[in-house]
């Protein structure tokens, strides 16, 4: 009787321990700061917050977040669960359409984010973007689910290559230049086999770079098409041929001449005797290279994702479906929270933003560099469709009016402009900059410094990669060499002068000057004055450029 009841002792010892060591042993495990939503004067960073099980923990009882940025300790001024439902999210559905993708799969793919789109709620937003040997915004942010099913649908395979890394950058750009109406919580979804990515394009450092700007969680979700699995070795080999850039043609199993041709051209390059057919030999040679090149392209992609603040879902050729379950419950339950940036200049340097949680019981933390910049005016949306732009009244009246000023005032401004500006030094790109003389603050009447740009043209490797100025006052970027005019070269789509950036007491602006092809920054057209920061994204006719921006110093 007294061992049973020492055993009973124990046994209700033990439960009273458990109990109240309960909340110590489900003590969060893991902080992860998945997105940084810059609204100045305030931050939302979104934050997981897992238990030593990966389950997904609320905020409450003892535990505290904190907030620094650069060091400097910040006020958090609310913390709240996130709720898909309550707070909408926002995606960028970015789609890979080269040819190395497979009709087959490509199928299931589409089948896959037309339920991802079918699920959207009231308040979501989705925009659907295609990346192949250019980067397209097929249809810009709405909410409108037969619209983007429409999108999906018009897409197919068949780019002979893909610009993954400047589809990534232009998405970042689409997702950080929303207006404040859509959603706070926003994603890029990519979606890629991650083959033919195309050479002398964007680079995985001008993507960290872009990262830098404003982080946006990138989830990626790699596979493979059934084909290059398949028995057939005829199938085999020409679906691997595809994703090795060697042009195979339909993958169909019948070799041929455009298939025998990509086989002859492939044995060329490893310097072996060439026929044109296919054996064994061949396909476990193709296997064997085309695994390299993928496993090569998810390492760089998932450090992309990861950096990001995304995950990677390698489902190789599994289900699809699956990937994207997991993807939308991952974005459960997360924590948004509050940061108050009051009295923190937004200069647009690049500082760490760390999140910390403290339970009493153990501290997690984890942070993201970011540039933190002021608000910007509102931009219209990529795809806006033209009913929901409205005239000013009495549009033709000022129309009239504007032309007979013009008409008297222009001669006059015109000569006044000659007299007043300084030298340029024009003509083809060099190393030496655009030089202008300092103008005075229109406001205090001290002379504003000048700027110096640095506009880094993506994809080139002509010697002109790199354009230089020194705005003063402004600087014209155009096709043909004028007087003050910075030559862009090589772009037959770019107006003689197609842009000016302006100097506006020490803060850098652009404004296109009535183009045929417009100007873009960050993937968003521009309509009058638009403030331009360090490492923004230009884009004038189809030349895209990065943006580096410095003060001169003059003695």
């Amino acid at each position: 009787m007294g061992n049973r009841t020492r055993f009973l002792s124990r046994i209700v010892l033990l439960i009273g321990f458990l109990f109240l060591a309960a909340p110590v042993l489900a003590s969060p495990g893991t902080l992860k700061l998945r997105q940084v939503q810059l609204d100045y004067p305030s931050l939302t960073a979104f934050v997981d917050l897992l238990d030593d099980e990966g389950k997904r923990l609320a905020p409450g009882g003892e535990g505290v977040f904190a907030a620094a940025l650069g060091g400097r300790p910040l006020k958090v001024s609310e913390v709240r669960p996130y709720s898909a439902r309550d707070d909408g999210l926002l995606t960028i559905l970015l789609v890979d359409i080269s040819a190395s993708t497979g009709q087959e799969r490509f199928e299931g793919l589409r089948e896959a984010l037309a339920a991802w789109i079918r699920k959207l709620g009231p308040l979501d937003r989705a925009a659907v973007v295609s990346v192949g040997e250019e980067v397209r915004v097929v249809q810009g942010f709405t909410g409108e689910k037969n619209a983007l099913l429409y999108a999906l649908q018009s897409l197919s395979p068949g780019d002979a290559s893909v610009q993954l890394n400047l589809g990534i950058i232009k998405a970042l750009d689409l997702a950080r230049g929303g207006v404040r109406e859509l959603p706070a919580r926003r994603l890029i979804l990519l979606c890629s086999d991650g083959f033919r990515e195309s050479t002398g394009g964007a680079t995985p450092e001008e993507v960290r770079a872009a990262i830098q700007s404003g982080p946006i969680p990138v989830f990626s979700v790699l596979f493979d098409s059934p084909e290059r699995d398949s028995k057939n070795r005829n199938i085999a080999a020409q679906q691997l041929l595809n994703e090795l850039g060697f042009d195979a043609g339909p993958v169909d199993g019948k070799t041929g001449p455009r298939t025998a041709a990509a086989i002859r051209v492939f044995q060329q390059s490893r310097g072996v005797a060439w026929d044109g057919t296919v054996s064994n030999e061949l396909v476990g040679v193709l296997r064997e290279l085309a695994g390299r090149r993928k496993d090569s392209s998810a390492a760089s992609i998932g450090e992309i994702s990861r950096r990001s603040g995304g995950q990677v879902h390698r489902v190789d050729s599994g289900p699809l479906p699956a990937a994207f379950d997991a993807i939308a419950s991952s974005l459960d339950d997360a924590v948004a929270i509050r940061v108050d940036l009051k009295g923190v200049e937004p200069d647009g340097t690049l500082k760490r933003l760390e999140i910390s949680f403290t339970d009493g019981s153990r501290n997690l933390s984890d942070g993201v560099e970011f540039r933190l910049t002021a608000a910007r005016p509102a931009a219209p949306q990529v795809g806006e469709s033209a009913e929901h732009s409205v005239d000013a009244p009495g549009g033709f009246a000022w129309w009239y009016a504007g032309a007979a000023f013009a008409v008297v005032i222009l001669p006059v401004g015109v000569a006044l402009v000659r007299r007043r500006a300084g030298r340029v030094t024009t003509g083809a790109p060099s190393d030496e900059p655009t030089v202008m003389l300092s103008p005075k603050s229109e406001k205090t009447g001290r002379i504003v410094p000048p700027v110096a740009v640095e506009l880094a043209l993506s994809g080139r490797g002509d010697g002109h990669s790199v354009l230089k100025g020194v705005v003063a006052e402004r600087l014209v970027l155009g096709r043909t060499g004028a007087p003050s005019v910075l030559v862009v070269p090589g772009d037959a789509t770019i107006s003689a002068r197609h842009c000016e950036l302006k100097n506006l007491d020490g803060r850098l602006s652009v404004r296109d000057l009535g183009s045929s092809n417009g100007t873009m920054v960050n993937g968003v057209p521009i309509d009058g004055e638009y403030p331009l920061e360090d490492g923004d994204r230009l884009m004038l006719g189809k030349t895209e450029m990065r943006v580096r921006i410095r003060f001169e110093k003059r003695g």
